[in-house]
């Protein structure tokens, strides 16, 4: 039987975050009907938790996943994506928690409606800092081109409805850390909406030490290709809707390009 929604954690040595994770998932009101499924990467005692937290919560459905070889972040998701059992996935950070209630405005938001592809819920930072995509006057709804005008949107958290007919344009490119809009972009350019949440859905943590940080020099090629696959796979339209944020993109490639060459790492 499928489940109500899919929820897609990677963890990578984080023994109490993913517990945080996993208890925010058992308050939802329709526990019994998700489908979470972890991809375990660590080496540390994280795994112990984990299994320690099933063996004690067997009303709840939880796939513990332990690939042989590190999967990574996007290849983890990737590995959700395709053994989920939902029509709807939502990825969650095993460092950071739903509110309660959350599932049940996504499923809802989902349910209402039948055009919507992609869903971003608002998150409350656990720094404080405030950041909302009605601040940036950024569209609530809209379509492709309009995901492109307001490209640079706040930490917000994704779910999207999984539709078999378009393959792999539901999977992440692997190949980088971050850059999770390329998928986004690749989903809406096949059709359909997007809808952002003003309602908060998820407490983020912004101030954990293994956050990707774009300033640090082991980042800059990731940083680099990821913009490079930007352009090739959507430039032309950025082009077209917006052509600030393209020339901004073609210049983080060039300044990349030049710090990489200076072998600063």
């Amino acid at each position: 039987m499928n489940s109500l929604i899919s929820i897609i954690i990677p963890v990578f040595n984080r023994p109490k975050g993913i517990i945080n994770a996993l208890n925010s998932i058992k308050i939802q009101s329709q526990n019994e009907s998700i489908e979470t499924i972890v991809i375990d990467d660590s080496l540390d005692e994280t795994t112990k938790n984990i299994k320690e937290f099933i063996t004690s919560n067997k009303n709840i459905k939880i796939i513990h996943i332990k690939p042989k070889i590190r999967a990574g972040i996007s290849k983890s998701r990737n590995i959700g994506i395709s053994i989920a059992s939902s029509k709807i996935v939502l990825f969650l950070d095993s460092d950071d928690s739903l509110m309660k209630g959350s599932i049940e405005k996504v499923v809802r938001a989902f349910n209402n409606n039948k055009s919507l592809i992609l869903y971003f819920g608002s998150s409350l930072y656990k720094s404080g800092k405030t950041k909302n995509f009605q601040d940036l006057k950024m569209p609530m709804t809209g379509e492709y081109k309009d995901y492109l005008k307001s490209l640079n949107q706040p930490e917000m958290l994704s779910a999207f409805r999984i539709n078999k007919k378009i393959g792999n344009s539901n999977f992440y490119f692997y190949n980088f850390s971050g850059f999770e809009f390329l998928l986004y972009l690749k989903i809406l350019k096949k059709g359909g909406t997007f809808f952002r949440d003003p309602e908060l859905i998820r407490i983020y943590d912004d101030q954990g030490t293994d956050r990707l940080c774009i300033s640090n020099p082991q980042n800059y090629i990731n940083m680099r290709d990821g913009y490079i696959e930007l352009i090739k796979n959507f430039g032309f339209d950025l082009l077209k809707h917006n052509f600030k944020i393209y020339l901004l993109f073609i210049l983080k490639i060039i300044i990349y390009n030049r710090l990489i060459k200076k072998k600063l790492f």
